[in-house]
């Protein structure tokens, strides 16, 4: 099988780094070139300059000395002619280099050589693939596994995998499994030794782990979190969707629960300060999550894992049965009670976790679990087996016996009854209110990010107006991400605002993490947030950023916009016009569609293989529009098909467009 060919440039007299980089590389699978087999009397440029004719991807390794060079910028000079990318490998801090990169980001060697290759390695896999990859085996219909394994044994025939997410998983693995599988490994030889790669592809397992789209359209590898504003399923909710690596996953669910479920803070027995007080244990909301995740049964492509946040308790539901001996009739059963009977329906993808941390050794996650509930005073998980569901349920622990009513005498006059409840402690800043979206798969930076955070600079409030699938959201969290990550923010709130139900119930959920209250009204609770925020000169002033996700109706803000203040921002996303917001006191900026530059930079990422013709094509035909080209994006990764292809769909009136859910007007 032909390999792809790689030419790594260096400076002269530095041929050993960029032998140092043709090492891992060569590894790789790759053919690779650079200054030491450049025959005697040859330059340097003529030979990378013959490689990008030859559309061989070329690694600059930049030191201070090829960095100011006149052959670098010759070479880059060459390449942005050709079209062709160079990739910048940072090797001396003080080299500026970021002028150099074409289409690439610069990888930073200098800083942290391990991530640096990694991240090389992903970006040449995404465009140039070290061998063409196999032809996929024949598809294996839902439930039939080879004969002696599993499902998730099967070749998923997925050739291509992230190597930062797996470079992360390597870095962060049990000490006693990095010395068996060390680091110098190469990326494919260690998937080998794991049992991670099968026929020229990753097995199902180390798809679900590693691959890019590890679910091609697949129901059964997502994880849906739904957070109800009550006791049951027909109360207001927050809603997030979780796709991508298993490991991902649980990290997203765990940490949505977390966001839903914190109630204060209480003083700790460790530390000086205070902790945040969440009434289920973490240790085995963790072990249950992972346990739900890791064996549920991916050959049901109708189902996937569920996570419910209650007003009373919290539910975990996978598809499939209890693996071993189930659950007997409709009764719950306490999980300690089937700890002898757990089987692993997915043994390789389990093994693979307890390599990691993500769980605890093999056979005591669920002991692991009873002794948590135990030791916090929760109640032990009750296990469920119903509608092809295995449900987990925690309670929260008992709510504190209130102090009997004590009666005194003031001044010889009639008793009075006093009542002193336990006090509430609130949430520490900084702290975040709601679950801000996670950043698109390949989210391309805009103009519009810089434009918006000057103007809340300049207002205290901001409403971005725009067609559906234009960016609104995404650009809303870059920002609310950024100010969080430059320390901006003491507190962030992130509201759902589709209904005045949504928003009086993310308003009372601040209330309720914010501020010492026993109000159980959920509008009195909400006013009580919004007076909160007002600046008072009794306090250390708060730094807020209250965001207005999806505002359908102005209408349903009616006394509940947030106070104008100083040191608070409040933002809006919206398909409303402008007339209908003129009255609200909000600057409204309209948030357009991409640029064509824009579009095609999106989509030439998203489908290197795609004819450049093409791809203008399809970028004019969905409007330019962001959610648009990302969700064609994905349809054609998940099902093989071609820009081609798609064009002749939208071409023929009538054709239906399923993979196209968002609506554009209003």
């Amino acid at each position: 099988m032909e390999r792809q060919q790689v030419y790594v440039a260096a400076a002269d007299g530095e041929r050993e780094l960029a032998e140092e980089l043709a090492l891992p590389l060569a590894a790789e699978g790759y053919v690779v070139l650079h200054n030491g087999t450049v025959r005697v009397g040859d330059s340097i440029i003529a030979a990378a300059t013959e490689a990008l004719k030859r559309n061989t991807p070329v690694v600059l390794c930049a030191t201070k000395e090829a960095a100011g060079s006149t052959w670098t910028n010759q070479l880059v000079n060459a390449a942005r002619v050709g079209g062709l990318p160079v990739f910048v490998v940072q090797m001396h801090r003080d080299a500026y280099v970021d002028h150099l990169a074409v289409g690439t980001e610069v990888a930073r060697y200098c800083d942290d050589p391990a991530q640096a290759m990694a991240r090389l390695i992903a970006a040449l896999h995404d465009k140039f693939p070290p061998t063409l990859p196999p032809p996929p085996p024949e598809p294996v219909s839902p439930g039939v596994t080879v004969a002696g394994g599993q499902y998730l044994d099967e070749p998923s025939g997925i050739a291509e995998f992230d190597h930062l997410l797996l470079h992360e998983f390597r870095s962060g693995m049990r000490e006693e499994v990095q010395a068996e599988y060390p680091p110098a490994l190469p990326a494919r030889h260690f998937l080998e030794l794991a049992g991670l790669w099968a026929q020229g592809s990753l097995t199902r397992t180390g798809a679900v782990l590693f691959a890019r789209h590890p679910s091609p359209g697949q129901a059964s590898y997502a994880v849906k979190c739904v957070r109800y504003h009550g006791t049951d399923r027909s109360a207001s909710r927050d809603a997030v969707t979780l796709e991508g690596s298993v490991l991902t996953q649980i990290d997203g669910a765990w940490e949505f629960i977390s966001a839903h479920t914190v109630r204060g803070e209480l003083p700790s027995s460790s530390s000086a300060k205070a902790e945040p007080y969440h009434p289920y244990p973490q240790i085995a909301v963790r072990e249950i999550i992972a346990n739900a995740v890791v064996h549920r049964d991916f050959s049901r492509l109708d189902s996937c894992v569920h996570v419910r946040v209650f007003a009373d308790r919290l539910e975990v539901s996978s598809p499939g049965t209890w693996y071993g001996e189930s659950p007997a009739g409709d009764t719950p059963v306490e999980l300690g009670t089937l700890e002898s009977h757990s089987r692993k329906r997915n043994y390789q993808l389990a093994r693979m976790l307890t390599w990691s941390r993500y769980v605890e050794g093999e056979g005591s996650g669920i002991p692991t679990a009873v002794q948590a509930c135990r030791e916090k005073g929760n109640a032990q998980p009750l296990v469920l087996q119903e509608e092809g569901f295995v449900t987990v349920r925690l309670l929260p622990p008992a709510e504190p016996a209130r102090p009997e009513p004590s009666h005194i005498t003031i001044g010889g006059h009639s008793s009075v009854t006093i009542v002193q409840p336990a006090p509430r402690q609130p949430a520490p800043w900084p702290h975040q209110v709601g679950v801000v979206p996670r950043q698109a798969f390949s989210y391309q930076g805009r103009d519009e990010s810089a434009q918006l955070a000057r103007l809340l600079d300049d207002h205290d409030g901001v409403a971005l107006v725009g067609l559906g699938g234009v960016g609104k959201t995404q650009l809303a969290a870059e920002y609310a991400r950024g100010s969080q990550g430059r320390g901006d923010l003491d507190v962030l709130v992130w509201v759902d605002a589709r209904s005045r139900a949504g928003i009086v119930a993310g308003f009372a959920q601040a209330t309720a993490e914010l501020i010492p209250s026993e109000v159980e009204e959920a509008e009195v609770s909400a006013r009580m947030f919004l007076a909160w925020l007002e600046a008072k000169g009794t306090k250390p002033p708060c730094r807020w950023l209250v965001v207005l996700d999806d505002l359908l109706d102005p209408a349903d803000l009616s006394n509940l916009w947030p106070p104008s203040s100083p040191t608070g921002r409040t933002l809006v996303t919206t398909r409303r016009r402008y007339g209908v917001l003129s009255q609200t006191g909000l600057l409204v900026h309209p948030v357009h569609e991409y640029h064509t530059s824009e579009a095609m930079s999106y989509l030439s990422t998203r489908l290197p293989h795609e004819p450049g013709a093409d791809l203008i094509v399809l970028a004019a035909a969905l409007g330019n529009l962001p959610g648009a080209l990302a969700q064609a994006a994905d349809h054609l990764a998940e099902t093989g098909r071609t820009c081609a292809d798609l064009l002749e769909d939208i071409s023929r009136p009538g054709t239906p467009l399923p993979w196209l859910t968002f609506t554009p007007a209003d």
